[in-house]
């Protein structure tokens, strides 16, 4: 009777635990675009509006689903993470598979920032450098 009791109080904590929403990082904003079925370029003027405010630089911390959308840079697939300037944001389309109403995507901005410096890794193993 005790581990019964005791698996449901475990079930129940993990319900509770799971069910919390998680809070978008530090300047990460999650922004909604529209998805009516086909190609759409990124419109900057709205992307401002979902970030709040101007940038120079942003980031896809959070990629849509694969199976609602998918994001393209001059043709090829978006990679998560890559940091793009305001001018290759602006070439950004959305394939949406589907006509839902919103595709969500997370989105880290950079104002005031000059990713044209690139850093250069140097390992110490002579093999790496």
């Amino acid at each position: 009777m005790r581990k019964q009791v005791g698996a449901v109080l475990a079930a129940l904590g993990l319900i509770l635990f799971c069910g919390l929403k998680v809070s978008a990082a530090d300047g990460q904003r999650v922004v909604n675009f529209p998805a009516d079925s086909g190609l759409h370029r990124w419109n900057l003027d709205e992307l401002e509006q979902g970030i709040g405010g101007r940038f120079d630089a942003v980031c896809v911390s959070l990629p849509p689903d694969e199976k609602t959308a998918v994001l393209y840079l001059d043709g090829i697939p978006l990679e998560p993470y890559r940091v793009i300037t305001r001018e290759q944001a602006g070439r950004v389309q959305m394939f949406a598979a589907s006509d839902r109403a919103t595709v969500q995507v997370g989105l880290l901005a950079f104002p005031g920032v000059d990713i044209a410096e690139t850093y250069r890794i140097r390992s110490i193993n002579p093999r790496f450098s």
